[in-house]
This record gives structure tokens, C-alpha cells and sequence, in this order.
């Protein structure tokens, strides 16, 4: 079984195109680069920088934790401070705040 194998089997499995995370870990060596941004005193855009391709990705604001789909368009979050990406570490990942 080859790497590609690998990807089209965990593609079907997870009924999304995987190629774009597989590319990043496994044929560069580059980290997933989360960036955040601080629109207002309490939004905060949240995007991919290096990745096409959402990711789901868990932010931690003082609501609490909640999972969202991140792609490079980005979402808004709502928080009183800077939210929490990724915070248990699923992502080998580099977050950027702006």
C-alpha cells in the first residue's frame, strides 16, 4: 500500500478530499498556518493561511468550546479575548495573530 493509496482510502472514508492535508504534512515541511485576526474589540476572524481546504478546528472562546469549519476565507468568532485554536494540539500547526 502506497501513500496515495493511503489518502484515497481515508478520502473516501471521510467523504472529503484529503490531497491538500496530505500535500502539507507529508510532502513538504510545512506546518499548517492558522492565522487570527482581531476585527473589533470582541471578533476575531479565524482562517487557514497555507491550506486549500477547510479543516475543522476547535476555538475556544469564554463561551466555551465549540468545533468550526475553517477554510481561507475564514469565520468570525465572538469572544472577549483572544480565542484558543486548536488548543489540545490535533494540528502540528503554527497559529499567527494579527
Amino acid at each position: 500500500m502506497t501513500t496515495d493509496d493511503v489518502e484515497r482510502l481515508f478520502s473516501k472514508e471521510s467523504k472529503k478530499p484529503l490531497k491538500p492535508l496530505f500535500d502539507l504534512y507529508l510532502r513538504t515541511t510545512q506546518k499548517v498556518d492558522i492565522g487570527v485576526k482581531q476585527l473589533t474589540d470582541t471578533t476575531y476572524k479565524v482562517k487557514l493561511d497555507n491550506l486549500d481546504g477547510p479543516l475543522p478546528v476547535e476555538i475556544v472562546t469564554l463561551q466555551g468550546s465549540h468545533r468550526e469549519q475553517v477554510d481561507k476565507k475564514g469565520i468570525t468568532v465572538t469572544s472577549h479575548g483572544w480565542p484558543l485554536v486548536d488548543p489540545k494540539v490535533f494540528y502540528l500547526k503554527r497559529v499567527i495573530l494579527e
